[in-house]
């Protein structure tokens, strides 16, 4: 009887221990998150040029499960449907004018099931907004850029998730931790064309910009070209 006694305290003992680190982890791991979660999705475009001349094709595709990595922690989420929301911009880089939107000097191409639609704000600056596909565990979106007139550009294929909505919540989220941002890798990482910003005839391109060019600059999934 004592043998049985000193074995269920033993079994209770690694338990209230087992208990105690799991949550002494996930409470070390809410720390790390920071102020929110911060997710990598990946976006590609091509060809990479410098310049493309006009009625070149520009292609754009995001496609990725969605087993998803957050970079404050380097670990991989399940988000399974969740509304990743792009904003897509172009701007021209050759004028005195800050955010002189550029979109119209290009054709768009969407593919027959996109959910991407052209919007316009009170300031008449043009976007692609809308949100992804979801289909088989995977997200995907894609469009065509045509360029119509010459100049230098920037791009910037930039992405939230909305927080608020219905069904943004995933398995071993922190219970006062809400989604930060969501950080674009275009071209996996790669410049990008970046220095065309010191070209930028608006000081807010070639300072304010590069000052901070991974958080202005690479995780809005930016890239700047001429159009010959």
């Amino acid at each position: 009887m004592l043998y049985s006694i000193v074995t269920r305290v033993i079994i209770l003992a690694f338990s209230l221990l087992s208990v105690f680190v799991y949550q002494s982890c996930v409470s070390e791991e809410c720390e790390n998150v920071g102020v929110g979660y911060l997710f990598e999705i990946p976006v590609t475009l091509s060809p990479t040029l410098e310049t493309y001349i006009i009625g070149d094709t520009i292609f754009i595709k995001s496609h990725f499960d969605d087993l998803i990595l957050e970079k404050n922690l380097e670990k991989d989420f399940l988000l399974k449907n969740f509304l990743f929301l792009p904003t897509i911009y172009l701007f021209k880089l050759d004028t005195v004018e800050d955010k002189i939107s550029a979109l119209n000097d290009f054709d768009v191409i969407l593919p027959p099931n996109s959910k991407l639609e052209l919007k316009s704000d009170i300031n008449d600056i043009i976007s692609l907004d809308g949100n992804y596909n979801y289909n088989n565990e995977y997200y995907i979106l894609e469009y065509k850029l045509i360029p119509k007139k010459r100049g230098l550009y920037y791009f910037s294929h930039g992405c939230y998730a909305a927080a608020t909505f219905p069904g943004q919540e995933f398995e071993g989220k922190c219970p006062n931790k809400e989604l930060n941002d969501i950080c674009v890798s275009l071209n996996k990482g790669s410049q990008n064309n970046i220095d065309l910003m010191k070209k930028a005839l608006h000081e807010n391109y070639h300072t304010w910009t590069l000052e901070k060019p991974e958080e202005r600059f690479h995780r809005r999934g930016s890239y700047c070209f001429y159009v010959e």
